[in-house]
């Protein structure tokens, strides 16, 4: 007696001193748009020469808007680093847009405009550039800068300083006096138009870079540390935010004489820095200078600055960001895997949690049908795969993060839809999800043997086995005891990736010949998968008989 197995396949289916001010709306529901308000001195101002930028680098950023004055509130030529200077009535920015237009209004982040070097840019053209990035959102920037100014009131004799106490005139020529005030007022109307067009924005930040004015002197670097924690006591109080996350550059360690008394300053700065919970220090100790100064960054470490600024505020006492623009990948009938990544943990554990189902449950958690945590997460991808989806439906998923200061989600949801049951689109005979999921790809040979153990793919994906795996067989087999013959095979379940609604049935059928057609055995000639071996015995007969297994999908 011989046996075999038989497939059938007929009937499978088968920077200088400045401000900005950095506005986020729009794609977030779950997060009021936000206000940054960036100050500093030169080096927060910037020398960087926009013909230094690559292509990309230079592009207009639309997703980054500037918030621009009319010509009486922002002339369009900044101040000169080298020379103390009290400039015209008004707002002072280093941002021109190509084609000025006065009024109160934003317009698309580009290199800006200065009178030491055309087209010039500062920090924030990077800052700005990673926080959208970072958050899948639009943001709104507005920049207040000047360079040769300090922060103790004594400034007042030779230029502007950035003392609140400064006296505040509220009227032209105000920076003589106070560029607190100004800036004040600066960021108070920014975000008032802000509010028009969103009116949940919030103040979420302050950026600040100076101190190089005030280690000039002894006087003013030693009272540099109370100087700084009264200036953002007063900046949190007078822009309601009493805990607002601040990020602030460390003056470099320049030989320069302007800065004889960095030193001082410079522990006054990671002094504060330890003392407020709120606040963070960017280092720039490796951030080289222009040559020429010794003073003033070069183009790359103005680019590097801002990027650590972002980096700093995305890091600072503040709930997770997260994106998962990136979507949804193999997806197949029944099962998806949904990825993300974690841009930041907010300066505390993250947790990260997943939402998903056929309906776009927003940022409620309660609208979504499924959820799982994926625990504490590090900044960067993560993933999960959802299985027993819905055949041929779309679907949408989105993920939250969690942290001591609070939660966040993703801004968007994202959407897939997943393969219809049975789907061939080669026509080809093999369901387009068993070979995505075995071979990541539906331009599989339905002949081929990739495994050479004889059965081609569309063999085993009828009979259910790996075809890569020369080990993982069709097997009829046969054994004698006490006068009887056990013929046996194993059945097995059509479950899996391609098999949506698909049963596998199996038939034993003889014949008295090898090559004679096969008929069925009585009571086995169909026989649905269980998972369970199957057993037919049967008292052997003169000459030889051949037994065969056939096995389909329906």
């Amino acid at each position: 007696m011989r046996t075999r197995p038989f497939f059938s396949g007929g009937r499978h289916w088968g920077v200088a001193l400045l401000a900005w001010v950095c506005l986020q709306a729009g794609d977030a529901p779950a997060q009021n748009p936000k206000l940054f308000l960036f100050a500093g001195q030169s080096n927060m101002v910037g020398v960087g020469d926009r013909n230094t930028l690559s292509p990309t680098e230079g592009e207009q950023n639309t997703n980054v808007q500037v918030y621009l004055a009319d010509l009486s509130h922002a002339p369009p030529q900044p101040l000169s680093l080298t020379l103390y200077w009290v400039p015209p009535a008004g707002f002072l920015t280093n941002y021109t847009p190509w084609s000025y237009t006065p009024g109160d209004t934003w317009n698309a982040m580009n290199p800006g405009h200065h009178n030491c070097v055309q087209n010039s840019y500062g920090p924030e053209f990077t800052t700005c550039r990673d926080i959208a990035a970072a958050g899948g959102e639009k943001i709104f920037m507005a920049k207040y800068a000047l360079g040769g100014s300090g922060l103790d009131s004594s400034f007042a004799s030779v230029s502007a300083t950035w003392s609140p106490s400064a006296a505040d005139p509220g009227s032209p020529p105000e920076y003589t006096l106070s560029l607190y005030h100004s800036m004040l007022r600066w960021a108070t109307n920014a975000l008032a138009a802000a509010r028009q067009l969103d009116p949940t924005t919030e103040i979420a930040g302050f950026f600040w870079m100076q101190g190089e004015g005030d280690a000039y002197s002894t006087q003013t670097a030693n009272l540099y540390q109370t100087n700084f924690t009264r200036f953002l006591q007063r900046v949190r109080s007078d822009l309601g935010r009493t805990n607002l996350p601040v990020v602030f550059g460390r003056i470099s360690n320049s030989t320069h004489p302007l800065m004889t008394y960095r030193s001082i300053v410079r522990a006054a700065q990671a002094a504060v820095d330890a003392a407020d919970t709120n606040a963070v220090m960017v280092n720039t100790d490796d951030l080289p200078l222009n040559t020429s100064d010794n003073i003033h960054y070069t183009d790359a470490s103005l680019k590097t600055l801002g990027q650590r600024f972002a980096q700093g505020w995305l890091n600072l006492n503040r709930p997770p960001s997260l994106l998962n623009t990136s979507g949804a990948t193999n997806i197949l009938t029944s099962s998806a895997r949904l990825t993300g990544s974690l841009t930041a943990t907010g300066g505390a554990p993250a947790q990260v949690t997943m939402y998903w189902g056929t309906t776009d449950g927003g940022t409620n958690p309660v609208a979504w049908s499924n959820s799982i945590s994926l625990g504490t997460r590090p900044v960067g991808d993560f993933e999960f795969t959802a299985t027993n989806l819905a055949w041929g439906a779309d679907h949408f998923y989105r993920a939250m993060g969690q942290n001591s200061f609070g939660q966040s989600w993703a801004p968007l949801s994202a959407r897939f839809t997943t393969l219809p049951a049975g789907a061939d689109s080669d026509a080809d005979g093999l369901a387009d999800a068993w070979e995505l999921s075995l071979f990541g790809s539906t331009n599989t040979l339905a002949g081929a043997d990739p495994d050479g153990d004889g059965a081609s793919n569309l063999s085993e994906f009828i009979a259910g086995t790996s075809p890569t795996n020369g080990a993982s067989n069709l097997r009829l087999t046969s054994s004698l005891a006490q006068g009887q013959v056990r013929i046996e095979f194993q059945t097995i379940v059509a479950a899996g990736a391609g098999y949506e609604g698909k049963a596998r049935h199996y038939a034993l059928e003889s014949s008295p010949t090898l090559d004679a057609a096969g008929q069925p055995v009585a009571d086995w000639s169909d026989i649905l998968a269980d998972g369970t071996p199957k057993t037919f015995t049967t008292i052997p007969q003169h000459g030889s008989s051949f037994y065969r297994l056939r096995v389909w999908l329906k």
